[in-house]
């Protein structure tokens, strides 16, 4: 703000002083500091554009009347168009102190010395207009009014304007005395604007000149940094609704807007912030419905205006609402994956809980036997089971290295009950295998072998090979082959399919990788179905 404040007095004290015999080009350094300190903080590109215009100025200022006459257009075109959006009284009044001190070296001074006439060097009322401007703006600053960036495209406008009332004066100045040819331009101009509010407002001549403000008011909020305001409330704000809530705040405290009342499609309720009355205009951009009350006359300009304002915030709702359906899948997604996770676990402990009532209904010496050799693995299940609703499987600990051979004596007892053969081929006495992996194959390759059985499968078998690199694990049965789609997504994604290939085995591939071992299909044909559990050097001199 101090910034702002002393850019302010630098550009008026040289505005002053443009209107000097001597101080011409003082003009365009009055434009340029202004246009320096509007572009503040806009990105590098934007400031050097607006030095590179300053330079321009001055230059142009300097060398002849119609340069100085551009450079003071531009800077009175941004001073009306920040006074239009001032907060305060005495804001507003020092930028249309700035204003009119810019006219009066236009008409006094820079159309004279272009048309070769007597320039008058306004001196003494330019300076009268600085001081008063001054004041006014120090009396803004300590009320500490705050400045609201206009629309460049308004204050180009604007400047355009006035540079075409400074010609229009000109031209005149040459076939009539020069204070007749100031009275008609001036006179020109207000019936060209008196015509441009008739034309924005035909059916209520009595408010055109507040219809033709409002459309000021209405272009003070450009789509860029309207789309910049709606990105920071996205970035703060992750509930769609409370997101919709903070950008139509931030919509109805723009200058050219009242209130606004807002409901979206399919939610009851409407909510409402600032004053809405009956003549508020209904914007639809589905899913929201807005009824936007604009400060004075609203206008076919402004309903448009706010329905690109109102767009926009509407995408930005849509993207929130698009971006909460996505996450509730994702959350659904992870805990189908996580019941996947520890269904073979449940249907194990199932397996090895009938197993233990079946040897529990036999009695005698052998029933006994069998049950305590099987409670131990019932107890081992459970805590694998515990473990994995406890944690994630990121978070899970690495798994424990065990002896081949000792830990396929314990796989043979878990199989016993079930009808799969169970054999070994080598030695594999000495190797070491991650257990918790060899587990989960083990089950998950002999259970989705089992569930075939309905479909025709007769001979089911387990077995562990003595491999060159390493123990081999592999579960084989003679069914039909699996569908060539389904085998093409194995242990790639979850395969939708009633016969037991899901995401279990995807998390046993992901497992095997990490551990060096690698799960496959080995043998896909009619009669022999093989899924293999291998070390990945095995898998490099094969195929």
């Amino acid at each position: 703000m101090k910034r702002d404040f002393a850019a302010f007095v630098l550009s008026l004290c040289l505005a002053a002083a443009a209107c000097q015999p001597w101080g011409q080009s003082a003009m365009g350094g009055a434009a340029a500091v202004w246009l320096l300190a509007r572009t503040r903080g806009g990105g590098r590109d934007r400031l050097g554009r607006a030095a590179c215009g300053g330079v321009l100025l001055i230059v142009a200022a300097f060398f002849s009347p119609w340069g100085a006459i551009a450079a003071a257009s531009l800077l009175a075109g941004m001073a009306i168009a920040e006074a239009l959006l001032a907060e305060g009284f005495f804001a507003g009044m020092a930028r249309l102190l700035t204003a009119a001190l810019c006219l009066v070296a236009i008409l006094l001074q820079f159309v004279p010395a272009a048309t070769e006439g007597a320039p008058f060097h306004p001196i003494e009322a330019a300076a009268l207009m600085g001081a008063m401007a001054a004041l006014c703006e120090t009396a803004a600053f300590f009320r500490r009014s705050r400045r609201r960036a206009t629309d460049p495209l308004f204050a180009a406008f604007l400047a355009l304007a006035i540079f075409a009332f400074a010609m229009t004066a000109a031209v005149l100045a040459g076939t009539l005395p020069y204070p007749a040819a100031i009275g008609l331009a001036a006179g020109g101009f207000a019936a060209a604007l008196a015509a441009a509010a008739l034309l924005v407002a035909p059916f209520a001549p009595e408010r055109a000149a507040e219809s033709l403000a409002s459309q000021a008011f209405a272009m003070e909020a450009p789509i860029e940094e309207w789309l910049h305001k709606l990105s920071e409330i996205a970035r703060d704000e992750s509930d769609s609704d409370d997101f919709l809530d903070a950008a139509m705040r931030a919509f109805v405290k723009l200058p050219g807007v009242r209130g606004a009342a807002w409901r979206v499609e399919g939610k009851s309720g409407e909510k409402q912030a600032g004053e809405v009355g009956p003549r508020a205009a209904s914007i639809t951009v589905p899913p929201l419905t807005v009824r936007a009350q604009a400060r004075g006359f609203s206008s076919p300009w402004t309903w448009f205006n706010h329905y690109l304002l109102l767009r926009a915030a509407a995408e930005h709702y849509a993207a929130k609402e698009r971006e909460e359906r996505r996450r509730e899948r994702h959350l659904v997604a992870a805990a189908h994956e996580a019941g996947a996770r520890v269904a073979h676990d449940i249907k194990n402990i199932l397996h090895a809980l009938a197993a233990l009532a079946e040897a529990l209904e036999r009695g005698g010496e052998r029933g006994t036997d069998l049950a305590q050799r099987q409670m131990p693995e019932l107890r081992r299940r459970l805590q694998m089971a515990l473990d994995k609703l406890r944690a994630p499987e990121a978070d899970e600990p690495p798994s424990r290295m065990a002896d081949a051979a000792e830990w396929w004596e314990r796989a043979r007892t878990r199989l016993a009950h079930q009808p799969v053969e169970a054999r070994t081929t080598g030695d594999a006495a000495g190797m070491q295998i991650p257990e918790r992996l060899f587990d989960r194959a083990l089950d998950n390759f002999a259970e989705n072998a089992l569930i075939k059985r309905a479909s025709g499968a007769r001979r089911i078998w387990a077995e562990l090979r003595a491999g060159a690199d390493g123990a081999e694990l592999r579960v084989g049965d003679d069914g039909a082959a699996v569908a060539e789609k389904a085998a093409e997504r194995l242990f790639v994604r979850p395969v939708e399919s009633q016969t037991g290939f899901g995401v279990a085995l995807r998390h046993l591939a992901t497992e095997a990788e990490k551990t060096g071992w690698r799960a496959e299909l080995e043998s896909n044909r009619d009669g022999e179905v093989v899924f293999a559990l291998l070390p990945v050097k095995s898998q490099i001199g094969v195929g």
